[in-house]
């Protein structure tokens, strides 16, 4: 009788503990939540190391806060110099710990990345980032952005005319498809009619003109797109 009472008492005290604990931790992410919302409120008003404070009180209520490290790493960048890079990656690695298949902390890596100086890494990364989210858009435009970078680099170079057409080839698809997963994305608009007017290709500039103009009536850059797809496409037909 004593042993099955003594039983019950440690099953109840545990369960009290666990109860205790359950609420200390929903106070704890209640209080991360408001402050958050509060720091996130300063960002662009206030300096951005009183923001950083801000975001580091989040923590303090709530370590695995998981945005409020991505929201530190965001501000870290922002003062682009080498130590703050690394404070940004610091940042961002615990974000990333603690929400690993979040999109926008991996491609923000791809960013910090290449703002490092590990141009190529960078790209790489986005590609892979690509491929485990192959429905998500700016991942396929960060792709894109990517190879349209290294074709811009290699376009002119007899020794890399090959790198620079498979990097044009991708480009085109990783631009035309984050389109078509968001018809209103304007800047995959503006990258691709860029590869097409260093490509020369007047007829796929125009229709991507025409494309983004039923997206966007009037877009001034679409305008342009299609003036200099005729423009280009006359001088062709003169040569």
């Amino acid at each position: 009788m004593r042993s099955s009472q003594r039983w019950m008492c440690s099953l109840m005290l545990a369960g009290a503990w666990i109860l205790g604990a359950s609420v200390e931790a929903s106070a704890a992410k209640a209080e991360a939540d408001s402050l958050f919302l509060a720091a996130m409120g300063q960002v662009g008003r206030a300096p951005v190391k009183e923001s950083l404070k801000a975001f580091e009180r989040v923590l303090k209520a709530d370590w695995k806060y998981a945005p409020a490290h991505f929201e530190i790493a965001k501000l870290y960048m922002s003062l682009n110099t080498p130590e703050d890079r690394q404070h940004a990656r610091y940042a961002l690695e615990e974000a990333l710990y603690l929400d690993p298949k979040n999109v926008t902390y991996q491609l923000m890596l791809g960013d910090l990345l290449r703002a490092q100086g590990f141009l190529w890494s960078g790209g790489e990364h986005y590609e892979r980032v690509w491929k485990t989210h192959p429905g998500d858009a700016k991942a396929a435009y960060k792709a894109g952005y990517y190879c349209l970078d290294e074709f811009m680099r290699y376009k002119d170079t007899r020794t890399h005319r090959s790198f620079a057409e498979k990097d044009f080839k991708k480009a085109i698809f990783y631009l035309k498809r984050s389109i078509e997963l968001d018809p209103h994305f304007l800047d995959a608009y503006y990258r691709l009619g860029m590869v097409y007017i260093e490509s020369r290709q007047p007829k796929a500039l125009i229709r991507l003109a025409e494309q983004l103009l039923k997206q966007y009536p009037g877009d001034k850059d679409a305008l342009l797109f299609c003036g200099l797809g005729y423009q280009i496409a006359g001088r062709l037909i003169r040569e």
